[in-house]
Formats: C-alpha cells, sequence, structure tokens
C-alpha cells in the first residue's frame, strides 16, 4: 500500500525554506495591536477646558 505523504506538512516545509531563501516575511503591524500583544494600555486622555465660545446665542466649549 501506498502512503499519500501530508499536504500539510510539506506545505510547512514549504513555507519555511521559502523563508530561509528570501529573509523574513515583514508585514507591518498596526500600533493598536502591537500595544495590545505587548500588554500596554495608554493612559486615558483627559479633557481640558480651553474656552467658552459663544456663536449666534449658543455656548460651545473649546477642548484640548
Amino acid at each position: 500500500m501506498m502512503k499519500m505523504p501530508n499536504q500539510k506538512q510539506d506545505t510547512e516545509i514549504t513555507d519555511i525554506v521559502e523563508m530561509v531563501r528570501n529573509g523574513k516575511v515583514y508585514q507591518p503591524v498596526p500600533e493598536q495591536e502591537a500595544n495590545f500583544d505587548a500588554g500596554f494600555t495608554p493612559a486615558p486622555h483627559v479633557w481640558k477646558n480651553v474656552r467658552e465660545v459663544w456663536i449666534e446665542g449658543k455656548k460651545y466649549i473649546a477642548y484640548s
């Protein structure tokens, strides 16, 4: 009885050989994903009222 080759293993070996020949495959990672993977969560931004502006009788607050 003839054995069938393991296609998954052959594919993985082919991928590794390709990486060795061509160098590491670089794919950029979004900043948010990289921070999450590193366990880093930035502190929440604290909004500050810069000034109040009245335009046509309506009060608007400028934040920073």
